[in-house]
């Protein structure tokens, strides 16, 4: 499982705040959107707002993290198996 894959599936277990499209917006991944009628239907506009670049969401946050756990872990020269 790759590092993008394995945030994706646990960062919705580390979110559960008072508003359901600010949780969906903190999970997507880079670059990513919320759908512009899922904003509509909730009444928000449609500001364009895309998740945040390297590390700017709790998914780009978690896979920073696994991609850097060697060096977290003092093992700085073990090979990750991810570029």
């Amino acid at each position: 499982m790759s590092p993008l894959a394995l945030a994706i599936v646990v960062a919705p277990s580390l979110i559960s705040g008072p508003d359901p499209l600010e949780d969906a917006a903190l999970c997507l991944g880079q670059g990513k959107s919320l759908p512009p009628a899922m904003l509509r239907m909730n009444g928000k506009k449609d500001d364009g707002v895309a998740g945040g670049g390297d590390g700017g969401t709790v998914v780009g946050m978690l896979e920073m993290w696994i991609r850097g756990w060697p060096a977290v872990r003092g093992d700085e020269g073990a090979f990750c198996g991810y570029p």
